[in-house]
């Protein structure tokens, strides 16, 4: 079998921990050629944009070797395989969509960027029923309680979705592989770190159509502000979405003094700082958590620290996101916040059974290897299909043997009638032998083996 030619389609570093293992297992395969592409997105509506910016510097820092996508002639290179890096059809020019490359002859894989855990109208539509999701030869996803949504939701079912466990996962069960930033190191000083992780701010249309913000308010945001620069004995580190203060700018009107304030103030303060790169050594070192809507608040199940989910009006969420939310500790105000810090500052868990039970449930036997079992996914998926199509390929040649010997049969069966009946008019008392030695000496010689 020749080489497997896997292409990656790069947008964002802020998807690649979806991808990273992945991506390194195919490299360490000698059965596999990768090619990352980086593919700038079309234009994003103001404030939209930011987990876009600097990603081709991104790759050149982290010594990712790509070629852009304009440089690639997907036709004439025609990978096995384009794995698509986010869902959403307006992130990409139209010639690379999934469809396009299903057309020829390319197999589409989407491993899902982030955690499919809400259940609003717009919730299933952006998860369940994009167009990437129904042309994906393969989707891969993070909890076999999503498997189970697309089955419920996606208009192609499931068959083609699998449960391997999640990239993002594979380092928990290697905490070595991520370092605490040595500017956190310094300036947290020994001091327990709380992550506070906001998404941006985002309208939400429940089942009766009514409108409404989940995230909390900006108003909130900054009594939180206020109130964790007076807690001298602890660290927070702000982990905000990419889009966070774009769309706060851009869609809230909030302007962009008082947004460099806010800022400045959490830079400034000596007990808390802003980390905008990597979330992942920031999460595997914290002690405790305050987050809001996102994939990273409801990854942290897998790291096992105390968690407060902020949350101004509840959500409809899937069972995969009832069962994390039942181990976390939940404000609807900002007033169970002190009450929540108070605790973790006593040393009391009351949640940390519930977190270890709803983890096992959620991403059963994860098993650290996600990226290299997804691999092998692809490449034995690949090998029985080449073996099916050599077979199919074989029975078409054995039917068009079959036609063709019937036909030769029939023109002879044709020809022995003629001369039997010649015969048989002239010898009446010969009727079976001098028909037989005719047929045996004309139609033997051509190998004709068989007579109907």
């Amino acid at each position: 079998m020749d080489k497997i030619k896997i292409y990656f389609l790069f947008h964002s570093k802020a998807f690649w921990p979806s991808w990273e293992t992945f991506w390194n297992a195919c490299n360490e395969d000698p059965r596999i050629t990768t090619k990352m592409i980086f593919c700038p997105t079309i234009n994003q509506d103001k404030g939209c944009n930011g987990q876009f910016i600097d990603s081709e510097d991104w790759l050149i820092s982290n010594k990712i070797s790509y070629t852009n996508v304009k440089n690639v002639n997907f036709k004439k290179e025609q990978p096995n395989i384009i794995v698509i890096q986010t869902p959403y059809p307006y992130h990409r020019k139209s010639k690379y969509l999934s469809s396009e490359f299903k057309k020829i002859g390319i197999k589409p894989i989407y491993i899902s960027y982030g955690l499919e855990f809400a259940e609003a109208q717009e919730n299933i539509f952006n998860h369940f029923k994009l167009p990437i999701h129904i042309n994906s030869w393969r989707i891969f996803t993070a909890s076999p309680l999503i498997l189970n949504d697309f089955q419920k939701y996606c208009p192609v079912g499931n068959s083609h979705v699998r449960y391997l466990g999640h990239p993002k996962f594979d380092y928990i069960f290697n905490k070595n592989h991520f370092h605490l930033p040595s500017e956190i190191i310094e300036k947290a000083k020994g001091r327990k770190i709380v992550v506070w992780k906001v998404h941006f701010p985002m309208k939400i249309v429940d089942k009766k159509g009514k409108q409404y913000n989940s995230t909390f308010s900006w108003e909130n945001d900054k009594k939180i502000l206020s109130y964790i620069k007076k807690q001298k004995d602890l660290f927070f580190v702000f982990l905000p979405h990419h889009l966070f203060f774009g769309v706060l700018q851009y869609k809230f009107n909030i302007s962009i003094d008082e947004i460099n304030k806010f800022k400045q103030n959490l830079e400034n303060n000596e007990n808390s700082t802003i980390w905008y790169d990597d979330y992942r050594p920031i999460i595997s070192h914290c002690d405790a958590f305050m987050g809001e809507r996102s994939s990273v608040t409801f990854e942290m199940i897998a790291y096992n620290k105390p968690v407060l989910y902020l949350e101004e009006k509840p959500e409809t969420y899937n069972d995969f996101g009832k069962t994390i939310l039942k181990s976390y500790d939940i404000t609807r105000t900002f007033k169970e916040i002190p009450i929540f810090l108070n605790k973790f500052r006593n040393g009391i868990d009351d949640k940390e059974n519930k977190r270890v039970e709803a983890f096992n449930k959620v991403f059963p036997n994860i098993g650290g290897n996600s990226g290299y079992r997804i691999k092998e996914d692809i490449i034995n998926e690949l090998e029985n299909e080449t073996k099916i199509n050599k077979l199919n390929s074989k029975i078409q040649t054995q039917r068009k043997t079959i036609h063709i010997v019937k036909i030769k049969i029939k023109k002879n069966k044709a020809e022995f009638d003629t001369i039997r009946e010649k015969y048989y008019n002239q010898l009446h008392d010969s009727k079976f032998f001098i028909p037989y030695k005719i047929w045996h000496s004309n139609f033997k010689k051509n190998k004709i083996n068989e007579f109907p």
